[in-house]
């Protein structure tokens, strides 16, 4: 007989983790601090740039929340995270997001290798030209 190779569904694995309720300060304070450790100073540039009075009315919701909350959650290690964040804005076609968080993947352990190949791997689900595009904009940081 063939071991189940996860879960149950009544397993405390499968169930998901109760709902925080952090107050905006600590997200804000938890995500920033995550921001600079996985981006550096490239955090804070482009449509990040505090001078960007345009983008900096969204900007920091997503520094509370993609950083602060979604990035802390249990389950997935910095590492795992930067490969699916890199694989998803692959398949999204958003370049300068997979090529961003691709030299960024390097900041918490991953290889050069490790990047590109995520990028290949999605190439058969959202298409080869997406996964080319992404790796052309990756390879001016990953020489």
């Amino acid at each position: 007989m063939a071991k189940r190779a996860h879960a149950g569904p009544n397993s405390a694995a499968s169930r998901p983790e109760a709902p925080r309720d952090d107050p905006i300060e600590t997200l804000d304070r938890r995500g920033r601090a995550l921001l600079e450790a996985l981006h550096g100073d490239r955090g804070y540039s482009g449509y990040a740039s505090p001078d960007n009075t345009t983008t900096q009315a969204l900007y920091p919701v997503a520094i509370q929340y993609g950083y602060g909350e979604i990035w802390d959650r249990p389950g997935l290690d910095r590492r795992q995270r930067a490969l699916v964040a890199v694989a998803a804005f692959t398949a999204l076609k958003l370049e300068a997001q997979a090529a961003k968080f691709g030299l960024s993947a390097l900041n918490v352990g991953l290889s050069r290798t490790e990047i590109i190949e995520a990028v290949i791997q999605t190439g058969p689900y959202s298409g080869l030209a997406p996964a080319l595009n992404a790796l052309a904009a990756l390879s001016q940081g990953l020489r």
